[in-house]
């Protein structure tokens, strides 16, 4: 797994929304956010914190995150392993991690290299479903049917600003 050297780094919600997707699509475990929304008295996540503080949080980055869980959790996870080989960023300062069930199922996230980055996929031949999911909203922003035969498989994602994560599963042949 790749190490993380990550600190606080103000009360933007992007850079912990990254991070989380980082860390679990690295293969990581345990993703325990501190999240500064949640104080005695405020046991909602509802405090307002000062701009000043180091870390984040609030609903926001919340709601966020829950795309996350539902994206990792329309996996088999359990069944997968970290992946820095078969899914490579090309032409792009794009970090891209995954999880993957080899020639089955692959868990994608690109973390920067925006508007878009082409990917290479070293997948066996096959049928594939692949499905671009923004980050921030959960939308599928581009949805696709690949007959693949020999080779590298190409995808192009669709533009996005700071990150993007696909869900390539393999069926029907």
């Amino acid at each position: 797994m790749r190490k993380f050297n990550r600190s606080f780094r103000g009360t933007e919600v992007s850079a912990y929304r990254r991070e989380g997707w980082d860390l679990i699509l690295a293969g990581g475990a345990v993703y325990d956010n501190l999240d500064y929304s949640f104080t005695v008295g405020h046991e909602d996540g509802r405090f307002e914190f000062p701009s000043t503080q180091p870390g984040g949080g609030g609903h926001v980055l919340q709601a966020q995150l829950s795309i996350l869980k539902k994206f990792i959790e329309s996996f088999d996870f359990v069944h997968m392993q970290p992946d820095d080989r078969d899914i490579q960023a090309v032409g792009s300062t794009a970090i891209v991690y995954a999880l993957a069930q080899p020639g089955k199922v692959y868990a994608v996230y690109v973390d920067g290299g925006g508007p878009g980055t082409t990917l290479l996929c070293d997948v066996p031949a096959g049928h594939y479903s692949a499905e671009w999911i923004d980050p921030l909203t959960g939308a599928v922003e581009k949805s696709e049917v690949i007959s693949h035969g020999a080779g590298v498989l190409t995808l192009a994602s669709p533009p996005y600003a700071e990150d993007v994560a696909l869900r390539l599963r393999r069926g029907g042949d």
